[in-house]
């Protein structure tokens, strides 16, 4: 494997471990900080407010993103507790 590729999976997989990937309503993944999130509307559509005021909508139900932070504060804390 080459370097770029190997520091390419690293990048991605650091990236995971500090963020929750959400899917924008044209199907298009991203990643966002948990730790922005301010609010989380159904209106019929999920509205997230985070906050910087900016304001995103997204494919996963309110319910999903509830137990996407869950997951990842697990993921967090377990990592501190090991060290």
């Amino acid at each position: 494997m080459s370097p770029f590729f190997a520091a390419a999976i690293s990048l991605i997989s650091e990236t995971e471990s500090i963020m929750i990937v959400l899917s924008r309503l044209n199907g298009v993944d991203f990643y966002l900080n948990p730790n922005l999130i301010e609010t989380v509307e159904k209106t019929p559509d999920t509205v997230i407010r985070l906050t910087t005021e900016h304001t995103i909508i997204v494919r996963e139900s309110p319910e999903e993103i509830r137990k996407r932070i869950i997951e990842y504060n697990r993921e967090i804390f377990q990592y501190k507790t090991e060290i």
